[in-house]
């Protein structure tokens, strides 16, 4: 070998004893793993162990082949993209007289094929010598017992690359196909089974010898130059949302983990990535995360808030700003997974919903005989009748007994559900708050009730507040002439009814301690006829129907345990 040809094979020898060191985009030299030859003319001969390789025809015809096999999953790393594949073949011999430029081409092998012990017979071994068990030969894969579909080897046809040979020397074979094939045999190992070359069958004396990987020449051997980047091994962002029981901020033995919180990803610049829920047992993950940094941003459900943040052990402390529910800046490194970003959420205020404890419509009578204090429906508005149209609705909760004395209200709305019209179109219903105390009966209008009957005892009619010897102040109830809230109802459907002075009635009836709640009287249209709009009352039997009073508030005096949320 001349100078430049050493120094090229001791180039890629460096190459691969430091691979291990290399960066995330490398090259790296790979020697053949098993490499032998065929000949057409010894169909039972092989040179498994023979320290050459041939390619081509002799003079007499004789046709030889040289198999080659790397073992590309002990030399590259797994999740790898390939960029660059040479096979670099050393020629030591030529025929004589030299046949000059003649190609060899390069074809994937599609069977499994062996090399065993066999030597190479003749001069200079290109004549194969007798196979040895498991030996490749011209009619078998593994010798005796297995054979390939075609003599001769089972190979794709189109050749993968293609060189021209003349003088001895280092030739290399690359093509884009030659990345490819190296590509898939890292990818599915089973189904990697190397290559053949295959010279000009056609050209009598146009055989040429190659260095094995059994020559004693190391440098000299057959190797496979792979250049490659290291695929992006994907992190993880997780962890685990939980109920902080003692507000402490740290995960204590039996607090549960939340389901259905939002968790956003954004990267370092505020740009939300992707979105997901915590799981029944409180759990969420973002997978498949590259290196980089990253925002993960909690949101508490309302009436909850965060826990204090960086209590103490980080894998069990909650991470999340209480003002913000971002986490500081996640960085993470190739592959790196973070199972340590947490939040603790607790329920500072208390949500209650509470249900009507009577309801009914009052009908414009003269003689207060009318009612439905059993009723399914109440109506607030003005029916298609002459005379006597007006239709009001009483709802009473029971708020004293279910939110303890002088606790701060919040918030609060009332839900009703539409479930009869009397005309098209919205029409404006208005709460007033009652100021006497009035009382349901147990009479129950036929049909819908639009029309009312005949009161019972205890019933509130238009003229009573409880049929039949008590009376409001002013024919058709006693009512604040302000509005604690006002909704346009459609002809179905649910409607809510909320406003900073509803939030003042409901907080009167915490802080009184001389009566009950009187409630709301509900006054519809009562200028234009067929304006009627009838809510469902608390003897719906669905109770997703019936009126509903959600409640928010701060308990007085504050609890020492923490507060949980009532439904």
């Amino acid at each position: 070998m001349n100078p430049m040809q050493t120094n090229i094979a001791l180039l890629a020898i460096g190459i691969a004893l430091s691979c291990a060191m290399l960066a995330p985009a490398a090259d790296i030299a790979i020697t053949g793993g098993r490499d032998t030859s065929i000949q057409s003319d010894n169909t039972s001969g092989s040179n498994g162990a023979g320290p050459h390789l041939f390619i081509g025809q002799t003079l007499n015809f004789g046709n030889r082949r040289a198999l080659i096999w790397f073992d590309l999953t002990s030399s590259v790393p797994p999740s790898v993209t390939i960029t660059s594949a040479v096979l670099r073949l050393v020629m030591d011999r030529n025929p004589s007289p030299p046949p000059g430029s003649r190609a060899i081409t390069l074809h994937r092998l599609t069977r499994n094929w062996g090399e065993a012990e066999s030597l190479g017979g003749g001069t200079a071994g290109g004549a194969g010598g007798p196979a040895q068990t498991n030996d490749a030969t011209w009619l078998h894969t593994f010798f005796p017992g297995s054979f390939w579909n075609s003599a001769g080897g089972d190979f794709v046809a189109p050749a993968t690359a293609s060189t021209s040979i003349n003088t001895p020397g280092v030739y290399t074979w690359s093509s884009a196909q030659l990345v490819s094939d190296v590509q898939a045999a890292l990818d599915s190992p089973s189904a990697s089974h190397g290559w053949m070359l295959i010279g000009n069958e056609a050209f009598p004396q146009s055989a040429a010898r190659f260095v094995s990987r059994e020559n004693s020449t190391l440098a000299d051997r057959p190797m496979l130059l792979v250049g490659y980047t290291a695929d992006p091994v994907p992190g993880s962002i997780s962890d685990f949302v939980w109920e902080d029981l003692n507000t402490n901020g740290l995960q204590d033995f039996g607090e549960p983990g939340i389901s259905n919180i939002i968790v956003r990803l954004y990267d370092a610049n505020t740009n939300l990535l992707s979105q997901t829920m915590t799981a029944t047992n409180g759990l969420y993950a973002f997978t498949n995360l590259l290196l980089g940094a990253y925002q993960v941003a909690f949101e508490a459900p309302f009436g909850w808030a965060f826990s204090p943040m960086d209590a103490g052990d980080d894998a069990l402390d909650s991470d999340a700003d209480p003002e913000t529910g971002f986490v500081p800046l996640v960085s993470l490194g190739p592959g790196e997974d973070d199972d340590s970003v947490d939040a603790g959420l607790y329920a500072p205020f208390v949500v209650k919903t509470l249900y009507p404890i009577a309801d009914t419509t009052i009908y414009q009578d003269p003689d207060g005989l009318l009612a439905n204090g059993g009723g399914a429906i109440m109506f607030a508005g003005r029916s298609n009748q002459a005379s006597n149209s007006i239709r009001r609705a009483l709802l009473r909760f029971d708020v004293r007994s279910a939110i303890p004395w002088e606790s701060e209200v919040l918030d609060a709305e009332l839900s009703m559900t539409v479930k009869r019209a009397s005309g098209p179109g919205f029409q404006v219903v208005a709460l007033h708050r009652a100021t006497n105390p009035w009382g349901e009966g147990a009479s129950t209008a036929p049909g819908a009730g639009g029309g009312g009957t005949q009161a019972e005892a205890n019933d509130a009619t238009w003229l009573h507040t409880h049929y039949s010897n008590q009376f409001w102040a002013l024919p058709g109830g006693d009512f604040e002439p302000a509005v604690s809230a006002a909704q346009a109802v459609s002809t179905g459907g649910v409607h809510v009814f909320s406003s900073s002075l509803l939030v003042d009635d409901v907080q009167q009836w915490v802080d009184s301690i001389r009566r009950d709640s009187d409630g709301w009287v509900l006054r519809g249209n009562e200028l234009s006829p067929q304006s009627n709009r009838g809510f469902g009352t608390r003897e719906q039997t669905n109770a997703a129907d019936r009126p509903a009073l959600k409640v928010i508030y701060v308990p007085h005096p504050p609890r020492s345990s923490p507060f949980l949320i009532i439904r």
